[in-house]
């Protein structure tokens, strides 16, 4: 074999190498794009078997949470309850009594927009007595008699500073309020608690969510619904300390202190995901 023909077998079998090398490529190319095309369509099946009549598979779940706070306001309302034979004496001594009550209180530096007047009512005070003694023929059924008149005037007041709440209660009682309740200690702003107690809920949801998707073996994909179960706040009422109160000022002793304690915050949230 000459020269020629050694270079002519050599180029034939470089050709043949190189379109080998290139189809064994192109195969490789296309074996890869079925692979991936195949990825997506399962995806996609998967996808289409979660559809249950139009609407995703999904899981929900409710995360809760619980704070405790010490309130930093305390609420109560004073009454004054007077009667008398006529409006215009009710009427006066009770204004007396009141307009003595709200001096006091505003000297222990509360101010006048947390003073506010929430009842006042005037009543006739009617008696039933029977005729038996008094008429010839006496009615068969007791007589209505108006024997006066009573007259309430209500004020709830807001105490920012908590020390005060006990010196406020006897002061007032002292000086002729002579019923005493809804004793509440609560927060100059819920709305910050509450939005705290929220946060917390929608982690302990998100960290639920997460546990159970790894348990049932699916994937989170995304958030379809969430639902804001609004808690009311536990307020501490201490009703024994204000029964406490009333006994002490009968017996003409020094107010006792009234604790405030703690208030539970909590809050509930349902969150709902579509699962893969």
């Amino acid at each position: 074999m000459n020269n020629n023909e050694i270079n002519s077998y050599c180029g034939m079998w470089s050709k043949k190498h190189n379109f080998c090398s290139i189809l064994i490529i192109s195969l490789t190319l296309f074996i890869l794009s079925l692979f991936v095309s195949q990825i997506f369509t399962i995806k996609n099946k998967i996808r289409e078997e979660n559809l249950i009549n139009g609407n995703p598979a999904t899981i929900s779940i409710i995360g809760e949470s619980e704070l405790f706070a010490t309130p930093d306001i305390a609420k109560i309302s004073l009454s004054v309850l007077t009667e008398e034979k006529t409006v215009k004496e009710a009427t006066r001594k009770n204004n007396e009594k009141m307009n003595n009550i709200t001096k006091f209180i505003k000297s222990r530096n509360i101010e006048d927009k947390d003073i506010k007047t929430v009842n006042y009512y005037i009543n006739p005070i009617y008696e039933y007595r029977n005729t038996y003694e008094t008429e010839i023929f006496p009615k068969k059924s007791p007589v209505r008699i108006l024997i006066g008149y009573e007259i309430m005037q209500t004020l709830e007041i807001k105490i920012r500073d908590l020390d005060n709440s006990g010196v406020v209660i006897e002061g007032a009682t002292s000086r002729g309020a002579n019923q005493v309740g809804n004793l509440q200690f609560t927060f100059e702003d819920e709305k910050i608690l509450k939005d705290k107690a929220t946060n917390k809920a929608i982690e302990n949801a998100q960290e639920k969510a997460k546990i159970l998707a790894t348990k049932l073996n699916v994937k989170l994909v995304r958030i379809i619904d969430y639902y804001d179960q609004e808690q009311p706040i536990y307020y501490n009422k201490n009703l024994s300390a204000l029964q406490a109160m009333s006994d002490k000022i009968d017996r003409g002793a020094e107010a006792p202190n009234i604790e405030p304690g703690e208030n539970k915050i909590t809050a509930q949230v349902k969150i709902t995901y579509e699962i893969q």
